[in-house]
């Protein structure tokens, strides 16, 4: 009775220390590669869309970097966005920011 009540407990933290780190942002060591030549923003813009630029991403699961190319999305209503970019974490690594709506 005892193993299997440590064994729940075990499991239980388990369980609930992997949905907190889930969230959590991955520092990477390596310095991303200079954004690759692209096609800049297409002249033709769509009505009621931002352009999100291209980018360099952190793949975890390969332990690479995957190149995400540049896109429309479409606009959110009372809302701007902001681009992603890399933040230079001293002594650790850097951190991708993703873009996100801000409301205005």
């Amino acid at each position: 009775m005892k193993k299997l009540f440590t064994g729940i407990v075990v499991f239980s933290i388990v369980l609930l220390g992997s949905s907190f780190t889930s969230n959590a942002q991955v520092v990477v060591k390596v310095r991303p590669h200079k954004a690759r030549v692209h096609h800049a923003k297409p002249i033709n813009t769509k009505p009621h869309h931002t352009w999100v630029n291209a980018h360099w991403r952190w793949n975890k699961h390969t332990r690479g970097y995957v190149w995400v190319k540049g896109r429309y999305i479409k606009n959110r209503r009372g809302h701007s966005y902001t681009q992603g970019y890399w933040v230079s974490v001293p002594k650790r690594g850097h951190i991708w920011k993703p873009g996100h709506w801000n409301r205005f």
